[in-house]
């Protein structure tokens, strides 16, 4: 089965381009949408584009900027097949663990607030908090550092058991609740582990500090400064307007990938939306938005960064 969903945001010297897509066969049908600058790029790549189209090997959206000026911006695909929906650069797209992004700079708002430290006790920001993570601070969760037992391995990423769990209401929760009776995997900040129940974990931390909803706080203090004006967090239940459907297929063979396999060959399935309810929650953006997040208001513009964490013996880990 295939289901992948990228978003890149490249930085090259002054160079961006977002990419915010289901690489999946798709019928050979680009949006309405227009390149918004002629020219050798954005012919070069109208061209490739529209080829992989074609094949069914990609539907998305497409965004490259140099500077302040926007070179390319168009759509192609579907971003909703059944309704035939075509994409665009406006089209909202989940980001999933992009996510993450988003709470960690929210995090270092409420550090600059002066609402929390970097270097805090997990405990001093929960309501219930086990023994186990008293040692566990808030920049740890942050780092995949804290060791915290995650999820993904034993519900097995993307299966069946996996769905069946994370389609559940109030999983967040549960999971977040599941963890806390379990033993740290390594002692805290020791290891490098990347952690999905941390930043569970975490989202919950920004709304006590903050006082106020986990999505109420990222949309004030991040979303709104940054322009990201149709970008947003959504709970998987209720479907804001816009938002493209993920699809998975199962092997189609060397020969119908290679010879490309139309839309009406009846092989997408819709995958489900995990309906992650608050604290947690999945983001939604589309290309334009990402565009004006990345050149207008940079991270470093709402938050000033920590310095990068060690580990393993003085092992830079870096900001990730």
């Amino acid at each position: 089965m295939r289901n992948t969903k990228t978003m890149l945001l490249l930085r090259p010297g002054r160079t961006v381009a977002l990419a915010l897509s289901f690489l999946l066969p798709l019928a050979p049908a680009p949006s309405p949408s227009v390149s918004e600058a002629s020219g050798s790029v954005a012919e070069s790549l109208d061209r490739y584009l529209s080829a992989r189209t074609a094949l069914g090997r990609f539907s998305g959206a497409v965004l490259v900027a140099k500077g302040d000026r926007v070179l390319f911006r168009k759509g192609y695909g579907f971003a909703d097949v059944a309704r035939r929906v075509p994409y665009a650069p406006e089209t909202r797209h989940a980001v999933a663990s992009i996510t993450k992004m988003f709470t960690s700079m929210a995090v270092l708002k409420l550090r600059d607030a002066g609402k929390l430290k970097l270097d805090d006790s997990v405990c001093a920001h929960l309501a219930a908090c086990p023994d186990a993570w008293k040692p566990v601070t808030v920049q740890e969760l942050m780092r995949h550092t804290a060791g915290l037992p995650d999820y993904e391995k034993p519900l097995e990423l993307g299966s069946e058991k996996y769905l069946a769990v994370m389609t559940q209401e109030g999983t967040s929760r549960r999971l977040v609740d599941e963890a806390k009776k379990k033993a740290l995997d390594f002692p805290p900040g020791t290891k490098f582990s990347y952690s999905n129940i941390g930043y569970l974990v975490l989202a919950e931390v920004v709304e006590n500090a903050a006082g106020v909803t986990f999505n109420a706080f990222v949309t004030k203090t991040l979303l709104e400064p940054a322009g990201m004006a149709r970008a947003g967090l959504f709970d998987g239940k209720t479907v804001p307007e816009g938002l493209a459907t993920g699809y998975t297929h199962p092997d189609l063979g060397w020969t119908k990938l290679l010879a490309g396999t139309p839309l009406t060959a009846g092989h997408l399935v819709a995958t489900p939306r995990l309906p992650l309810t608050p604290p947690a929650g999945d983001a939604g953006t589309s290309i334009a938005d990402g565009y004006g997040h990345a050149g207008g208001l940079g991270p470093s513009a709402i938050a000033t960064e920590p310095p990068p964490s060690r580990a393993c013996g003085g092992e830079a880990l870096g900001r990730g």
